[in-house]
């Protein structure tokens, strides 16, 4: 296993992103940086991806397999929550026009193809 190095200035990289996020969603005029903070958080995770995988592929021990086997292993339960409560939500409290549309989006979600779909 390979060292990783703690950047702080990362973490606080990825709040500002956060807070950009909230601040768009929230509708704060003054801020409209939610897009710009979703551009942050993606740069951020390419460095971070690349600075794992860069060396593995240079040792020529990169492995496509393992390396969506790790990302599903990390990513997939916390998804799955965040879908099965939204669905509760909105099951209590839209009307029924509004859960069937998103049910359909969490299926896209959940299959992997919420991009295609929302286009």
């Amino acid at each position: 296993m390979h060292k990783r190095n703690y950047f702080p200035h990362i973490d606080g990289l990825r709040g500002i992103a956060v807070l950009l996020v909230l601040l768009f969603h929230l509708d704060v005029t003054v801020l409209k940086g939610g897009f710009i903070g979703v551009d942050v958080f993606f740069v951020i995770s390419g460095y971070l991806i690349s600075s794992i995988l860069i060396p593995k592929i240079d040792q020529k021990a990169f492995s496509f397999k393992e390396f969506y086997f790790r990302r599903i292993k990390r990513l997939l339960p916390s998804m799955l929550f965040v879908v099965i409560l939204t669905l509760l939500m909105a099951y209590f409290i839209y009307p029924l026009f509004l859960f069937e549309k998103t049910l359909k989006s969490s299926t896209a979600t959940v299959l992997s193809f919420s991009n295609i779909y929302f286009f």
